[in-house]
């Protein structure tokens, strides 16, 4: 992506090992002035979570009806719960629903 900015004009002038949430929030902090405005990373749920929460969902109409085992791929948890709120919208039956954790257990945020 640095790479693709440049191509098009960016300049980069500092670079940041590559981290989590947190360490890119903290490395930012150290750059930033009063007039810099900064595109937050990720995606912010807490005030605006029916966007993605409700397009998510509006895909689970193409699934099955019913199904023996729903698997999902489970990293922050977004999609798994925009699933899980389509199943009920859509009545999909669903007997057991898998998630595969590729990040730190989202279990509560799920709920």
């Amino acid at each position: 992506m640095a790479r693709l900015s440049s191509y098009y004009g960016a300049e980069i002038n500092t670079t940041v090992n590559s981290g989590r949430h947190s360490v890119l929030h903290h490395a930012i902090k150290e750059i930033v002035t009063n007039n810099d405005f900064v595109v937050e990373y990720g995606i912010n749920l807490e005030l605006h979570h029916n966007i993605l929460l409700s397009a998510v969902a509006n895909q689970v109409e193409n699934i099955p009806n019913n199904l023996n085992n729903l698997i999902i791929i489970c990293g922050s948890g977004i999609t798994a719960a925009g699933i899980i709120i389509g199943l009920k919208k859509f009545n999909k039956e669903v007997k057991n629903i898998i998630l595969v954790a590729t990040a730190p257990n989202r279990t509560e945020k799920i709920k």
